[in-house]
Order: C-alpha cells, then structure tokens, then sequence
C-alpha cells in the first residue's frame, strides 16, 4: 500500500478486492446484525439484511501512531491500578453470535477480528479492550474521517449527543446503520474502526449520563482511541 500525502497526513487508501476478504467483511455485517428497532431510525424499518458492494482499507500514518501511543498511556494506567477493571465482550469480536444456524455458516467475529488485527502486524490488546467497532455517517463524513480522524468538535452534528460530547460506534452493523445516509442507489457507508474502550463503565438506562464512559447501544468513547479504518459502502436489503 502506497502513502501519499493529503493535506498534513500520510494517507493509504486501497480498495480490497480478493472475494475472500470481501466475504470475510460480508460475514461480520451478518454476525452482527440485530433486528432490532430503536429510536434512531425515526421510523424507518430494520433491514433484513446490509449487502456489502466495496470495502476499502485505510492507513493514516499519524493517526496510527498517536492512537498506538495514547493505548500505551491506557495500558499503564489500568495496569497502576485494576480495582474496577473488568473485560468487556462485544459482539465485532464474539465467539458465538447466539444463531447457531447462522455460526454453522463460516468463521466467528472473534476470528475475522483476530484476522484484522494481524493486518496491523499487532493482536488486539485484550488488557485495554482493544476492539473493532462501526461507525455509520455520510458519505462526506466518511471521507474526512479517513483523511484526517474523526473531530470531537463536530460531535452530534449527525444525530445528537445523548451520552454527552464523544466519538459513538457500535457493535452491531445495524445500530451504525441508522446514522447513515443513502447516496446514489441507496448506497451507505460505514466505517470499522479500531478501537481501545479501556475501562468501561455500562449504563443499561435511554437516559443520557456525563458521568464516564458509556455502553448501551452505542459507544461512547472518552478515550480518544480510535484508528485503523476500514471503509465499506453497503445496500440495505428490506
């Protein structure tokens, strides 16, 4: 993969197209598929199902090397002080999607995960819940974040701040897919980001807390730990 420069940054931007990659992505978006309705969808149904058309692979060299480096300054402090340190599972990485029809089909997330990170030469880093998340936006959004990594000062401008100001992924394809926007021939993009949550605090609760880092139905992350980017564009299929 060649870098070439785009503004201050050293970008890569490779479409992938070995089938098996494209399957192996294809596979993620149906393990983790929940048909669930929230509110975000302001009234649209829950896809069957999303179709991946493209999956392209992003490096940014100075966005690796800060998030490299603020996951070490994670690492440490857990590691000074594990009293309310737990691990936290999430489906991108699970072992069992819980439809065993679906799970006899192919390999499981925690593998396809496993997969991606070697593709960074490094294995996620269990100690900081290392993890791979999505993150659903528009097309344009999408472009910007892999040139120059997502901007806490435009955070809300797509769908608000329940949980305060912060970067929102999700486990699940599905929840990301609400905050997408169709494009020509109703074409979305979302976005699989590695991700270090740290210590995670879990709220089970709609109402919105400034009070840590939250988990419920999306992610919000205080750590600031998010890279290596994974750019698809999909079709939902209803």
């Amino acid at each position: 993969m060649v870098l070439h420069r785009e503004g201050a940054r050293m970008v890569a931007k490779l479409e992938l197209e070995d089938p098996n990659v494209r399957a192996r992505f294809q596979r993620l978006l149906d393990l983790t598929h929940r048909k669930v309705y929230t509110r975000d969808r302001m009234g649209e149904p829950v896809p069957e199902r999303l179709q991946l058309l493209t999956v392209s692979s992003v490096t940014n060299d100075e966005s690796w090397a800060q998030y490299v480096a603020r996951r070490e300054a994670v690492r440490r402090e857990i590691d000074s002080d594990k009293t309310d340190w737990c691990s936290y599972d999430v489906d991108t990485v699970a072992r069992s999607s819980g439809d065993e029809a679906l799970d006899a089909l192919g390999e499981s997330a925690e593998s396809i995960a496993f997969a991606m990170a070697d593709d960074f030469a490094t294995p996620l880093m269990g100690e900081v819940n290392e993890v791979f998340l999505f993150h659903g936006t528009t097309e344009s959004a999408a472009e910007k974040i892999k040139t120059h990594d997502f901007r806490i000062n435009l955070a809300g401008s797509n769908a608000g701040t329940l949980y305060g100001r912060g970067i929102y992924l999700a486990e699940n394809a599905t929840k990301s897919d609400e905050y997408t926007h169709p494009g020509p021939n109703g074409v979305r993009h979302l976005l699989l980001c590695r991700v270090t949550l740290g210590r995670v605090f879990y709220s089970n609760t709609k109402d919105g807390t400034r009070d840590g880092p939250v988990l419920h139905l999306v992610f919000k992350l205080r750590v600031q730990g998010v890279t290596g980017v994974t750019a698809g564009r999909c079709r939902r299929c209803m």
